[in-house]
């Protein structure tokens, strides 16, 4: 074989080895505490600590409770954690946007002019359904057995 045609032959073969090298896998590992991309930004990320009251307005035992949930969680998210903790039962429809909360820890909604379940984010009236209000870290989340509530 002339010297030039084996030259590029062997040319080829150390351009596809490397090639299959590379898309194999065998590349530089990071070294610890390199951003590595989305990976690295989640194990960053940490959970919301946010308090949680639960206010029968004489109905049952008031709860009072401080818990953590991962960030971009909901009001809604915030109650569910309650429960998965065992820490209170409700039930609820709905999903998301469109979840509606029926009772917390045995009371339900009367709705009408009854007695009904509404929340508040750091004292204030929520003006957003529990599926929607995003939490931000060291709220204050208060559910009341209120009076009129939906009123």
């Amino acid at each position: 074989m002339p010297p030039n045609k084996l030259l590029a032959t062997l040319s080829l073969a150390v351009c596809l080895s490397a090639m299959l090298l590379v898309g194999s896998g065998c590349e530089r590992q990071p070294t610890a505490g390199q951003d590595v991309g989305p990976k690295a930004t989640n194990a960053n990320q940490q959970d919301l600590t946010v308090s949680l009251q639960i206010d029968f307005m004489g109905r049952g035992e008031n709860l009072e409770i401080e818990l953590e949930v991962p960030t971009e969680s909901t009001v809604f998210d915030l109650l569910d954690a309650a429960r998965a903790g065992g820490k209170l039962d409700f039930e609820s429809s709905g999903e998301g946007e469109l979840a509606f909360v029926h009772s917390i820890g045995g009371v339900k909604n009367e709705l009408g002019d009854g007695s009904n379940w509404v929340f508040y984010v750091n004292g204030e009236l929520a003006k957003r359904g529990s599926g929607s209000q995003q939490l931000d870290n060291s709220d204050k989340v208060q559910w009341k057995f209120k009076p009129d509530g939906l009123k």
